[in-house]
């Protein structure tokens, strides 16, 4: 435990007096308190009392994140031993149930101590799972991670995962966030299908993914970026907001999504009720763009319907046309009896623009004339 006080006590004792105030609040507060504290915080209290010298180690909770410790000692890059010594102490030490567990370093790095840590708390009863490799090669998985019993919250940054065949389900997961994670398509829909209790799914820059499968009955919100080619979305009654967001990948690297099976895939949820959408969703690698889009607008004129649609966002980058947008609009607006706002969101400064940007607005306004519609630019509103 010294090694960890040199490391992060900083500034002087506490007085006696404000030490006896802390002593006198009961254990129940005091269990809310540490909740919030990050792991240096909550080592900084060992100095208040002898009594308090281990508290940090009867926390449910353990958060750990190497950058903004490093920060905050004036250190440009934190040394294993510290995080290790952190960890390990934590784990051999803690004197009640771990309920969640956060963990932002150098992982890949480290493969031994992260296989040891997660195959321990994949025997406890942790609820929260978050690791996040900061290197930029992906962190592999170890197969413990599908041994976790009472998952509720998943959360993987720059991981590989590869799912066991042992693999049944994960019976109590509500929420699921991958971010820069390498997984294959059938894994992915693989895990979203054995997690029957899921709410919310979040998806950012799955690599290799092209073909997206979803299946869940309980899921109510939906992140995912436009980085795959297909997308297909069933049994998912309960699914209320779907957000769709430009995917941050090298040029070649782009994929450019099948939007007409997206729009097939909204129309099939019945309570969607809020959809967000990045415009480079809608952008097609071809001249002849808004042509092709409006000839399948024309075509498929009253095959859908978004009944329960109540909101609608789009975000266009700046160097993206809002022609094809216009006409995704005007499709989808149109088969929205519901619709209450419409906002369109554009980078970039407007410059001579304000004309046509006014007779669009007057004509989404003419299809809806029940909805607020909006227009942003650079952040601000404009009055138009």
């Amino acid at each position: 435990m010294a090694d960890m006080n040199q490391v992060m006590e900083s500034g002087e004792r506490p007085s006696e007096l404000n030490v006896d105030r802390l002593s006198t609040l009961p254990w129940d507060v005091l269990n809310r308190i540490y909740g919030k504290l990050t792991i240096v915080d909550a080592v900084r209290t060992s100095v208040l009392a002898q009594d308090w010298r281990y508290r940090w180690l009867a926390q449910s909770g353990f958060t750990f994140d190497s950058q903004e410790i490093a920060r905050r000692l004036n250190k440009d890059e934190l040394s294993w031993d510290i995080v290790a010594s952190a960890v390990n102490k934590f784990l051999r030490h803690n004197t009640s149930s771990i309920k969640s567990f956060s963990l932002k370093t150098h992982c890949s790095e480290h493969y031994p101590d992260m296989y040891q840590w997660i195959q321990y708390l994949s025997e406890q009863d942790v609820e929260l799972l978050a690791i996040c490799e900061l290197c930029n090669s992906y962190f592999k998985m170890p197969s413990y991670l599908f041994s976790f019993v009472k998952l509720k919250s998943l959360s993987l940054t720059t991981c590989a995962v590869r799912i066991p065949t042992t693999f049944e389900k994960f019976y109590w997961l509500a929420e699921l966030v991958l971010k820069d994670v390498s997984i294959c398509d059938a894994d992915l829909a693989r895990l979203i299908c054995s997690s029957p209790l899921l709410q919310n799914l979040w998806l950012w820059n799955i690599h290799g993914l092209k073909c997206l499968i979803i299946h869940g009955p309980r899921l109510t919100k939906l992140v995912i970026d436009s980085g795959f080619e297909d997308l297909f979305i069933g049994a998912a009654p309960g699914l209320v907001a779907v957000t769709i967001v430009a995917a941050l990948r090298d040029p070649e690297d782009r994929v450019f999504i099948n939007w007409h099976a997206v729009i097939r895939c909204l129309s099939g949820l019945v309570s969607l009720q809020t959809l967000v959408l990045s415009g480079d969703l809608i952008k097609i690698e071809s001249a002849k763009a808004p042509k092709l889009s409006a000839k399948f607008i024309r075509g498929n004129w009253g095959r859908f319907c978004f009944p329960k649609l109540e909101t609608i966002t789009v975000t266009c980058p700046a160097d993206i046309s809002m022609g094809c947008a216009v006409n995704f609009i005007d499709f989808v607006i149109s088969q929205s009896p519901n619709l209450m706002f419409l906002t369109i969101k554009k980078a970039g400064d407007i410059g001579q623009n304000i004309g046509p940007v006014t007779n669009i607005l007057q004509r989404f306004r003419s299809i809806c004339p029940h909805a607020l519609v909006s227009y942003e630019q650079n952040g601000q509103l404009l009055a138009l």
